[in-house]
């Protein structure tokens, strides 16, 4: 996207099977016109969001799909297979019949219903099996014609504005907030300066709007002495998949979630992103390597002063932080036991008592990620989706072995006597309730924690709230 003015929305310029190439005009709060030339094949990601979803893409998946369709022709395709079986179309839509689906598509794109005939036709080839939703979907949007194209055009200047808005601000919308605002935009001029509108009042909300989504930048120093834990941008890649789906509730396993606490799964609304530039504004990978015959234990020792924990330190052997006030660092380092076994997963510092020079996470490679080489019961890359929940300001379920009174300080996570580890079966009891067993912030294997609960998600976005330990971080994050 490269962004430019223009005085009113261009007439199309050219299509391409099912898209189009614009210069779409969109409003922000204060009136002022911005627009963007979107390609062809990121014009078609957007239609396929709305067509599907009823809501714009993020940023990150009209990047992602985008590429998709320029390096294969079928691209369209694959994207909305691919939304088809995705969890969100579950959530949303997987309870409607198929007369409801194919009149959720007009809907979504035109603000009504279809008409008879068409609607008997596309149900029919639903149920006979001879079309897919995604087939009818794509052929809907192309059909567009009259009053029904002026309705798409208005909701593709909306989903624009959206777009250019939240890539500024580094913030996303949650789906069902994008889909009400985009479902008011109609024929009128009025429905789109008031969407555009409503979408830059609530990208400029703080973090106690749960609907924010909150992206961090993230940089992954790795220490090592064995090439072996030289761990690989693939590796690296992995992790940022594993915490970005628990941080977002995209993890599948969480429907395996006991019925008893399902109405308390949230899905916590933080994604993480390595970083795209370093502190001195230069392009980075988001990683840095250190060889060193340092381990992640020579920043343990909570009696030694900060200035001798070698692994905070470059001059030390280590890697300094990165200003802790604009990224999440994160330390992988070996930290074996005598007999060369992984003698500790990870640890953090709180955020209300962290030193800035070694404010972060640490976490041994072994537990690193979903890719080899990988310690047993950590293989799924939840140890640093129960790290990071510290760095957020969570204790443990139990907080105190054999103590019933000193609970996690959030109101509905049931207090726990002790730890669990393994794969505990459910039902477990402690303390008059129902253990929360496979709650991220127990110690349990990696495919035995699959949730946050809401009431932790409100503790963890509570940092970045004014007056909050993390408010620099979510106010400099943008800068990235």
């Amino acid at each position: 996207m490269k962004a430019n003015r223009c005085s009113y929305i261009s007439t199309l310029i050219r299509t391409v099977a099912l898209t189009t190439v614009f210069c779409i005009e969109t409003v922000n709060a204060d009136g002022l016109c911005r627009s963007d030339d979107f390609s062809v094949a990121e014009q078609t990601v957007m239609d396929a969001y709305a067509a599907y979803y009823g809501r714009p893409a993020d940023s990150n998946g009209l990047e992602y799909w985008a590429d998709q369709i320029r390096s294969q022709p079928a691209g369209i395709q694959a994207i909305i297979n691919a939304f088809a079986a995705s969890q969100e179309f579950e959530e949303r839509f997987s309870h409607l019949n198929n007369t409801e689906l194919v009149s959720n598509i007009y809907r979504q794109l035109f603000n009504r219903a279809p008409d008879q005939g068409g609607l008997d036709y596309y149900v029919e080839e639903l149920n006979a099996g001879r079309r897919s939703l995604q087939a009818i979907a794509l052929d809907i949007l192309s059909g567009a014609q009259n009053s029904d194209v002026l309705i798409l055009n208005n909701k593709r200047r909306v989903m624009a504005d959206y777009l250019i808005s939240s890539n500024e601000l580094r913030k996303n919308l949650s789906g069902d907030v994008l889909a009400e605002l985009l479902a008011e935009v109609s024929e009128s001029e009025e429905s789109v300066t008031d969407a555009c509108t409503s979408t830059s009042i609530h990208l400029a909300e703080g973090p106690d709007s749960l609907d924010e989504v909150i992206r961090l930048p993230v940089v992954v120093h790795v220490i090592y002495t064995l090439e072996l834990y030289n761990i690989t941008p693939e590796k690296i890649r992995s992790q940022m998949v594993v915490i970005n789906e628990d941080f977002t509730k995209q993890n599948v396993d969480h429907f395996k979630t006991p019925l008893e606490f399902t109405d308390l799964v949230a899905n916590v609304g933080i994604e993480f992103e390595l970083a795209t530039l370093d502190p001195e504004g230069n392009p980075t990978t988001g990683v840095t390597r250190t060889y060193s015959e340092l381990s992640g234990w020579d920043g343990h020792d909570e009696d030694k002063p900060v200035e001798q924990r070698s692994l905070y330190f470059t001059d030390q052997g280590g890697h300094n932080a990165w200003p802790t006030d604009r990224y999440l660092n994160i330390w992988v380092a070996e930290m074996s036991d005598r007999h060369g076994r992984l003698g500790l997963a990870g640890y953090t510092r709180f955020p209300d008592v962290a030193d800035p020079r070694i404010d972060g996470v640490v976490i041994d490679p072994r537990v690193f990620g979903s890719i080899e080489p990988l310690a047993d019961a950590h293989a799924l890359g939840r140890t640093a989706t129960h790290e990071i929940g510290h760095w957020l300001d969570l204790h443990h379920i139990y907080r105190h072995n054999g103590d019933c009174e000193a609970g996690d300080e959030v109101d509905d996570t049931p207090t726990a006597m002790n730890q669990y580890i393994g794969v505990p079966v459910y039902p477990r009891s402690s303390c008059g309730s129902t253990d929360i067993t496979m709650n991220y912030m127990d110690n349990v294997r990696d495919e035995a924690m699959y949730m946050f609960t809401n009431g932790q998600k409100k503790r963890m976005r509570a940092v970045f709230a004014r007056g909050g330990p993390r408010e620099g971080l979510y106010k400099n994050r943008v800068k990235q």
